[in-house]
């Protein structure tokens, strides 16, 4: 984010195995006054292909300052790699 935001406790995305072409669960627990939301899941097996694919995130995503609604989908194209910066789309499991 290019703003510092509160995220709810809960918050969900869906990382997809490409590889097997299964839907992993994403959880955010709560954090304040962040501009990066972290997200943690298990990876599937070492070798195993994953991405983030156009989708929202449920939960509460807000700007910490004012309160209003963060900006939580992701389209097609938005291509962001690992510390939130750079082109990596997808990653595999090592």
């Amino acid at each position: 984010y290019n703003e510092q935001v509160n995220v709810t406790n809960g918050a969900t995305l869906i990382v997809r195995n490409t590889t097997d072409s299964a839907n992993i669960t994403a959880t955010a627990a709560a954090q304040t006054g962040v501009n990066r939301v972290e997200f943690t899941f298990t990876a599937a097996a070492t070798g195993k292909a994953h991405a983030i694919q156009a989708q929202t995130i449920s939960g509460t995503i807000v700007d910490s300052t004012g309160g209003a609604t963060s900006d939580k989908a992701f389209a097609t194209g938005d291509v962001v790699g690992a510390g939130g910066s750079g082109s990596t789309a997808t990653f595999t499991a090592s």
